[in-house]
């Protein structure tokens, strides 16, 4: 201790300067408060605390005692403060030594490195652990670049190589190593969720880059479709691939709308039908909303029924009568519950031709007079004698010029039939034939027509008569030789 009166060195225990003799005040306690009498320090680490010669305590060695005492309180924390931040950065510093081949494994992008330096620290449960959490952010590191890049443009080049393409580019080996390791096989179970949500996610850009690909570069919609369905909702490209899969139904539709078209008007309406209930099974099967395919499906239902029933209706205008029946079986086929349609069907079928040439037409068959070889034959071809051919021909042979000698076939008509038409003519190969062939048509037992003689030089000539309210037709085809009618069939008139 310095003496404040004279400035010599004395001792810290003594109240009087042993140079001086001035009295030496104790300095102020560190913590504001002198040390009280009733203090008592009685470690045998502190001071000895030493007593006058009557036994008395010497109170300014106390007091200063417990100065120092104090003083040695507050370093300590100070210490111990000190001594942990140390040890803090110290493992700090180890903990980064230690994971340092990691890290640096996987800085360089390097899938067989990473599992190198990781098969090394088998058996070592604090590195495996350091390079688990340096695993598990790299990961965090792919799934978020992958998520915030955008495929859309590659993908319309490569489709779902642009995924492989972009993580070979940014991530080297890691996670693609296609003649290699990738780090999946250092996925330990801590970061086994991570790394099934990575992949998870890769699929899912993998589908979309195929699904732009179809859609935008080949026009492809159903493949592109199924692929937009398989993107998950956590793919950052999850709603536009929603709003290319509408844009592709509308595609969809549209290039099966084209293909039923041509398949209804190539006749195969089953087929074209067919097309438009797999379409919509299609859709089901990709988890699409097929709402709208089946009122596209109801709505094309019904203008194609419409459509055929127009045409129909044109058939019957036209006198086609088998055009009209075609048409409107079309309509029904596409709408079977359409009462209209179906009415629409037995009006033409009333106007359907009654085939006289049809042999399973006939009632019964009449035969008198007739000779050996001579015989009647139904719906045949011939060629006439100017080279005309012609279908659905009857023809008969008789050799008697008497009218004894003749084929009578009977019809019932039921009265639903106006007028029978036909055209007689000469076969080319009976052209020079003297002798004379011709029919009687009797209705209902009275006759309603002689038809002109067939003979040598005769010309295709065609006839009519009516049979309005005739219940039953007899044909008697007569003469000698050979005598020949094509298209001869009974027919209701049609309306004006």
């Amino acid at each position: 201790m310095i003496c404040k009166n004279c400035g010599c060195e004395i001792n810290d225990n003594v109240k009087f300067c042993t140079n001086c003799g001035a009295k030496i005040e104790p300095e102020e306690n560190y913590f504001g408060s002198d040390t009280t009498e009733s203090s008592e320090v009685n470690d045998s680490n502190d001071v000895e605390i030493i007593s006058s010669e009557n036994g008395a305590y010497d109170e300014s060695l106390i007091s200063d005692n417990g100065l120092q005492y104090k003083k040695k309180l507050f370093i300590i924390p100070i210490v111990i403060a000190v001594l942990a931040i140390f040890i803090a950065v110290a493992v700090l510093l180890i903990n980064f030594t230690s994971a340092r081949p990691m890290r640096e494994a996987l800085a360089a992008n390097n899938g067989d490195l990473v599992n190198s330096v990781y098969s090394e620290a088998y058996g070592n449960e604090t590195k495996i652990r350091k390079y688990d959490e340096l695993i598990g952010d790299k990961i965090d590191e792919v799934s978020s670049g992958v998520n915030s890049y955008s495929f859309d443009e590659p993908a319309t080049q490569n489709g779902d190589d642009a995924v492989t393409d972009y993580l070979q580019s940014e991530y080297g080996t890691l996670i693609y190593n296609p003649n290699g390791q990738s780090i999946e096989s250092c996925i330990s179970s801590a970061n086994s969720g991570d790394w099934n949500a990575l992949k998870n996610l890769l699929d899912s850009k993998g589908y979309y880059c195929s699904g732009v690909y179809e859609y935008k570069t080949e026009s492809d919609y159903e493949s592109a479709i199924a692929d937009f369905s398989n993107v998950i909702a956590d793919d950052s490209g999850y709603d536009n691939a929603l709003t290319m899969i509408g844009e592709c139904v509308d595609g969809y539709i549209d290039s099966t709308l084209a293909a039923v078209d041509e398949s209804i008007s190539n006749g195969d309406i089953s087929g074209g039908i067919e097309l438009l209930n797999s379409a919509k099974s299609y859709l089901d099967s990709c988890g699409v909303d097929s709402t709208e395919i089946q009122q596209k499906i109801d709505e094309t239902l019904v203008t194609y029924a419409d459509s055929y029933a127009q045409k129909a209706e044109a058939s019957f205008k036209e006198h086609d009568v088998n055009g009209a029946i075609g048409n409107i079986e079309v309509a029904m086929r596409l709408q079977p519950g359409n009462a209209d349609y179906k009415t629409k069907y037995d009006t033409y079928q009333q106007y359907l031709p009654f085939y006289l040439y049809d042999e399973d037409n006939i009632l019964y068959e009449e035969r008198n007079n007739l000779g050996w070889g001579e015989n009647i034959e139904f719906d045949v071809e011939r060629t006439t004698n100017t080279n005309k051919e012609m279908k659905h021909c009857i023809v008969w042979d008789t050799s008697n010029t008497d009218d004894t000698s003749y084929y009578a076939e009977h019809y019932n008509l039921g009265g639903k039939y106006d007028l029978v038409t036909g055209t007689l003519f000469l076969s080319d190969l009976q052209k020079d034939n003297t002798n004379e062939c011709y029919f009687e048509a009797y209705g209902d037992g009275k006759l309603l027509f002689t038809s002109s003689r067939i003979s040598a030089g005769f010309l295709p000539e065609d006839f009519s008569f009516s049979v309005s309210g005739i219940q039953e037709l007899k044909i008697v085809f007569k003469g000698a030789g050979a005598g020949y009618v094509s298209n001869f069939v009974a027919q209701k008139d049609f309306p004006e």
